[in-house]
């Protein structure tokens, strides 16, 4: 489903040349959940950019649903991150000054659809997350649980063919925290593909396979059981 192979990408920095990610390899199944973590400035959310179609490799290639993603135009880019990749940020990301319905349904504007088609999507969307009675709640009547959920509804809506998620429990409570990584093992076990960033221990151990990331490059992985397909390249 997802392949790496060679990824370099390097940054300016004054004077100096950073690598952030350098001979990177990879694949991942359809279904799998997969956490990388390492150190700051180890290279974790480069990854997850150029993942996430948010940034262009260097050097090496990537491969999306067999389609080769490094290659496409902007475009095209902007098309691929519509229709086969949803986002979770730590910090949510929702439009304030509208509903939780309508942030769900964002995504979703840019696609060939008739509004009450893109509205019903996003109410099944909250509905999945257990939010079906919020649609009408502006961000700031919600709990930072219940944003949290929302965010995920968005990134669902438009049924991705994976999910990215940059320190999903970062601004959570523990309890609350629980309570997102309890739907995201549902959403695992419904199939979806889940990638997220974390320093957590205890959440990326929730994850089929933890991916440890040192000075750009993938060093270790361990397995925590399910259908394991992939190791690192």
């Amino acid at each position: 489903m997802l392949e790496l192979r060679a990824i370099r990408k390097a940054y300016r920095m004054g004077s100096e040349t950073v690598v952030a990610l350098d001979d990177v390899n990879l694949q991942i199944h359809r279904g799998q959940s997969v956490a990388f973590v390492g150190s700051s400035g180890a290279g974790k959310s480069t990854l997850l950019n150029i993942l996430g179609c948010l940034d262009r490799p260097d050097s090496g290639s990537y491969r999306l649903n067999g389609r080769r993603i490094d290659a496409l135009s902007e475009n095209d880019l902007a098309l691929v991150r519509n229709r086969e990749i949803g986002f979770v940020f730590q910090n949510f990301q929702l439009l304030p000054r509208v509903s939780a319905l309508h942030n769900v349904a964002q995504p979703l504007v840019y696609r060939p659809m008739k509004p009450a088609e893109r509205f019903e999507l996003a109410r099944r969307a909250l509905a999945r997350v257990g939010l079906a009675d919020r649609g009408h709640h502006l961000p700031t009547q919600l709990s930072g649980g219940q944003r949290q959920r929302v965010a995920i509804a968005r990134a669902l809506c438009g049924q991705p063919s994976i999910l990215l998620a940059d320190e999903p429990t970062g601004n959570l409570d523990s309890k609350t925290g629980e309570a997102i990584l309890r739907l995201f093992d549902e959403l695992v076990a419904d199939g979806h593909t889940v990638l997220m960033v974390t320093h957590e221990s205890e959440v990326a151990d929730r994850c089929q396979r933890v991916l440890r990331l040192s000075d750009g490059r993938l060093v270790s992985e361990k397995c925590n059981g399910g259908d394991l397909h992939a190791r690192v390249a």
